[in-house]
């Protein structure tokens, strides 16, 4: 079960699972959901695009715009898929 928004929020970086990695081959970009409202479509993680960071997203904007989910066996570690990854507090603050 995914963790609801905020859910992670005050968890250590390599605590936090991803559990959908999604991306549009076309810009080369990776969204990695580690929160997700499934009522609403808005979700929170990792996004590893022209500037990453750490933000909020919308998957049914993302999948009408040709966004792909990866398959993934089972939720890991954020920090697998960026190792050395700054938590999303620090990333904000500095």
């Amino acid at each position: 079960m995914r963790p609801a928004l905020r859910h992670t929020e005050h968890q250590p970086t390599d605590r936090v699972l991803v559990w959908c990695r999604l991306r549009h081959e076309g810009l080369g970009w990776t969204w990695y959901l580690t929160e997700c409202d499934r009522a609403s479509g808005a979700a929170f993680g990792y996004v590893d695009g022209d500037f990453p960071e750490w933000g909020s997203f919308d998957l049914d904007e993302l999948l009408s715009n040709g966004v792909r989910a990866l398959p993934d066996r089972r939720p890991l570690p954020i920090t697998h898929y960026v190792p050395g990854l700054l938590p999303a507090a620090d990333a904000v603050s500095s």
